[in-house]
C-alpha cells in the first residue's frame, strides 16, 4: 500500500529532533556544572608540630564554593570528628552567629543561628577547635580529623532549616605530634637568672628545660649537643661544664640541662643558641631558640617582673647599665627602651632616674619604667629592647642592643556560654559557661553573675581538666547570684592551658526578648582575677529559634 502523503518535509523532520537534542544538550550542561562544594583551610598550617598532651586550637576556614543553581545555597550546619586518640575540648565555642548543637570528646556540632549568618558563596568562616592531643611512645607524623561534614539550605527563615546535600571530607587537616617538649631555653647569670646582657669576660650559663611528653621513660640529650650558638661580632664563648646531661625522665617528667661558658675581655657582640632535644630519632622536640646575649664592656641588661601580668595591672622594666672597664668611668648615661610592636602596653612612669652621672669602674646602674597592660594589644608575648650611652675616657660609648629576657606574657582567661541562644520563658534551661586557663596561674575559682529575670534552680555541676585526659567533678559550688565554683584543693585547681565547664541549671528566666548579659569572674591562685562578659540571646517565644530545632543533632549522637 502507498505511503500517504506527508504535509511536512524532509528538513522539517530533521530540525525537531536537533532541535530537542540542542535543548537537551544545554540542560545537561547546566546539571554538569552546578555542584555543591566546599573547602577547608587549617591554621596553622598543615603539617604544623605540636606537643603531645598538650591542648591545641586549630582552626578550619570553610569556605563555600557551590556552582550553578547551587550557587545560591548556604551551609547551615557543620560537624568535625576525630577519631585518632586525641579529642575535642569543652572549650570548643561556636564562631558569633552560631551555636554549638552538640558536642562529645569525639564529634562537635555547629549550627547557624540565622540565613543571615549561614555560610554563602564568596564569605569563609573560621571554626576553632580546641583538642586535647593524645599521647604515644614516638612522634606521630601523620594526625587528622575523622572527617568533616556541611549541610546546605536555602531556608532563608531558619532555624529549623531544610537539609539539602551534604558534602563530606575524610581525614581534613594535618598536624604532628613531638613526644618531647623544651619547656625554657634562657640564658642566666651563674645563679640562674635570666640575663640578656654580661660583661665581657665574665661567665654565663644555657639552662634547657626539657619534658617527656610521651607515654614511656626516655633517656634525653640536646640535639646538637652542645646546642649551636648564631653571634654577630665577637663573642669568644667556651664551654667549661655542662651538668644534667643526659636527663632520664619518666613520663611526664621534667628536667634542665645546665651548659656553663666563658667568655673573653675583649669580646664584644651577641650570642644565642638554637637546639632541640631527642631520644633517638623517633622521639624529638621542636627546634627552641634561645634569648640573644650582648657580651661587651659597656652593656645593659633588661628585666621584666613579672613575666606574667593581666590586663590592667602594671609590669617593672629595668635596664641594669654594666661598666666593665677598670680604668675609667662612665659619665652622662642615658637609656633608651623600645617596645616590640603591638605589645599590649602603655607607658604610667620612667625611666626612673632620667639619667645617670657617673658608673663607677666595674660596677653598675640601673634605669626603671612602669608600664600597664591592656587588653588591645595583639602581640603577646612580647619583649622590650634597648641601650644606654655615655661618655668614657672622652669619648661617646653605646651599649648593644639588648632584648629582655624571657619574654613578657599578658595572661588572658576566656570565657564561652552555650547554647547563646534561647526562647523566652524556656524554664529549666541549662547553660554552660567554659573557662579556658590561659593566664598566669592556676584557677582557684570561678563565680557567675547573672542579670535580672534569671532564677538558678540550685542545680549546679562542674566538670574541671586537670590534666591531660584527667578531669574531676569535686569543685564545691556556694553562693545563689553569683554562683561560685571553687577548686577542693590544690591538686584539683585548673592548670595553665587547661580548662573546665561549670554548668547552672535556670528554674526562671526573662519572659520577653532581650538580650542578657552574664559576668564569669575568674581567679587565680595568688588572687588575680579578670571579669569575663558572656551573653545569650533570648527571643521571643516560639520565635522560630525553638529547642526541638536541635535535636536532629542530638539524634546523631546516639543513633
Amino acid at each position: 500500500m502507498p505511503d500517504e502523503p506527508s504535509n511536512v518535509d524532509d528538513m522539517s523532520l530533521i530540525k525537531i529532533p536537533l532541535t530537542i537534542l540542542l535543548l537537551l544538550m544545554c540542560g545537561r550542561s547546566e546539571i554538569a556544572l552546578a555542584a555543591r562544594t566546599y573547602t577547608n583551610t587549617q591554621v596553622p598550617a598543615n603539617g604544623t608540630a605540636f606537643a603531645m598532651g598538650s591542648t591545641q586550637s586549630i582552626t578550619y576556614t570553610v569556605a563555600n564554593t557551590s556552582t550553578g543553581t547551587n550557587s545560591g545555597e548556604r551551609i547551615y550546619e557543620v560537624r568535625f570528628r576525630i577519631n585518632s586518640g586525641s579529642l575535642f575540648n569543652a572549650s570548643t565555642a561556636a564562631p558569633a552567629g552560631w551555636t554549638r548543637t552538640s558536642f562529645s570528646t569525639t564529634q562537635v556540632i555547629f549550627q547557624a543561628t540565622s540565613w543571615a549568618a549561614a555560610i554563602p558563596v564568596g564569605s569563609p568562616l573560621g571554626f576553632t577547635l580546641s583538642i586535647a592531643m593524645r599521647t604515644a611512645s614516638v612522634d606521630a607524623t601523620n594526625e587528622r580529623l575523622r572527617d568533616m561534614r556541611a549541610r546546605f539550605t536555602t531556608t532563608t527563615t531558619g532555624p529549623p532549616f531544610t537539609r539539602l546535600q551534604s558534602v563530606t571530607t575524610s581525614t581534613p587537616g594535618l598536624w604532628t605530634l613531638k613526644s618531647l617538649l623544651v619547656t625554657s631555653f634562657q640564658i642566666t647569670d651563674l645563679s640562674g637568672v635570666p640575663v640578656s646582657a654580661i660583661q665581657a669576660g665574665a661567665s654565663f650559663q644555657l639552662r634547657m628545660s626539657a619534658t617527656n611528653v610521651s607515654n614511656t621513660s626516655r633517656s634525653i640529650t640536646s640535639n646538637p649537643n652542645p646546642p649551636t650558638p648564631t653571634k654577630v661580632g665577637t663573642v669568644t664563648q667556651v664551654l667549661t661544664g655542662t651538668s644534667g646531661s643526659p636527663l632520664v625522665l619518666a613520663a611526664g617528667a621534667s628536667g634542665t640541662v645546665i651548659f656553663t661558658y666563658s667568655t673573653a675581655s675583649t669580646d664584644a657582640g651577641t650570642i644565642f643558641f638554637t637546639a632541640s632535644v631527642q631520644s633517638g630519632g623517633t622521639v624529638t622536640s621542636t627546634t627552641a631558640t634561645s634569648g640573644a646575649l650582648s657580651v661587651a664592656s659597656f652593656a645593659a641588661s633588661i628585666g621584666v617582673a613579672p613575666v606574667c601580668q593581666y590586663a590592667g595591672s602594671n609590669v617593672t622594666v629595668t635596664m641594669t647599665v654594666i661598666n666593665g672597664s677598670v680604668l675609667f668611668p662612665v659619665t652622662g648615661v642615658s637609656p633608651t627602651l623600645l617596645l616590640l610592636a603591638g605589645a599590649p602596653v602603655a607607658l604610667v612612669s620612667g625611666p626612673t632616674p632620667a639619667t645617670i652621672a657617673s658608673i663607677a669602674t666595674s660596677s653598675n646602674g640601673s634605669f626603671a619604667w612602669i608600664y600597664q597592660l591592656n587588653s588591645t594589644g595583639a602581640t603577646n608575648p612580647f619583649t622590650f629592647s634597648g641601650s644606654a650611652s655615655g661618655t668614657r675616657n672622652a669619648g661617646a660609648v653605646v651599649t648593644p642592643t639588648s632584648i629582655s629576657t624571657p619574654t613578657t606574657r599578658r595572661g588572658l582567661f576566656v570565657a564561652t556560654v552555650n547554647p547563646g541562644t534561647t526562647n523566652a520563658g524556656s524554664n529549666g534551661l541549662e547553660l554552660t559557661f567554659n573557662v579556658t586557663n590561659s593566664g598566669c596561674a592556676n584557677v582557684g575559682g570561678v563565680a557567675i553573675t547573672f542579670p535580672a529575670g534569671w532564677t538558678s534552680s540550685g542545680d549546679t555541676y562542674s566538670l574541671v581538666n586537670i590534666a591531660a585526659g584527667t578531669s574531676i567533678e569535686t569543685w564545691t559550688v556556694s553562693g545563689v547570684n553569683p554562683v561560685t565554683f571553687t577548686a577542693p584543693n590544690v591538686a584539683g585547681q585548673m592548670p595553665v592551658t587547661y580548662s573546665g565547664d561549670f554548668n547552672i541549671v535556670f528554674s526562671g528566666m526573662p519572659a520577653a526578648a532581650t538580650t542578657s548579659g552574664f559576668t564569669v569572674r575568674v581567679t587565680d591562685v595568688t588572687g588575680a582575677f579578670v571579669d569575663l562578659p558572656v551573653s545569650v540571646l533570648v527571643g521571643a517565644f516560639k520565635s522560630g529559634n525553638l529547642n526541638d530545632a536541635l535535636t536532629k543533632s542530638w539524634r546523631e549522637d546516639f543513633r
